[in-house]
């Protein structure tokens, strides 16, 4: 065998071990751009959710709680908690971006094809109905 042969032939195991901290985050945005000295890509993931009323005071009518009386609201605002903050060199963050959207593409595909098979089922079940309404009828 030639040493060019062996060179093809060789594997490497790779392996994904979870660390200590590491958890399952939901995130509904990403805020960010390019570092100052513009040689990587910052950016934060974020939460978004409305900021409820901080406190409400009702009257209590024996064991029963009333309506309230006053509420201490603020003026209604959107939170984006930050959750986890990201810096990136510029061709990470596009192998990332390209990884994203091929993972993006693969599932709006699988999806397609399910809702498809399930309009199909759909049909099927409609014409068997229909069959059998019309074998009711005769």
């Amino acid at each position: 065998m030639t040493d060019e042969k062996r060179d093809n032939d060789r594997s490497i195991r790779i392996s994904y071990p979870a660390s200590n901290d590491y958890q399952t985050i939901y995130v509904n945005g990403a805020y960010g751009g390019i570092t100052p000295d513009g040689t990587e890509l910052t950016f934060d993931l974020y939460r978004e959710y409305s900021q409820p009323i901080e406190y409400e005071i009702r009257q209590i009518h024996g064991i029963r709680i009333g309506d309230p009386i006053s509420k201490q609201s603020q003026v209604p605002e959107i939170v984006r908690e930050r959750l986890v903050g990201i810096v990136m060199s510029l061709d990470k963050a596009e192998i990332l971006a390209n990884w994203m959207l091929n993972k993006i593409n693969k599932f709006k595909e699988e999806r397609d094809r399910i809702l498809k098979e399930m309009e199909d089922e759909g049909n099927e079940q409609a014409i068997q109905s229909k069959q059998l309404e019309l074998g009711s009828t005769e």
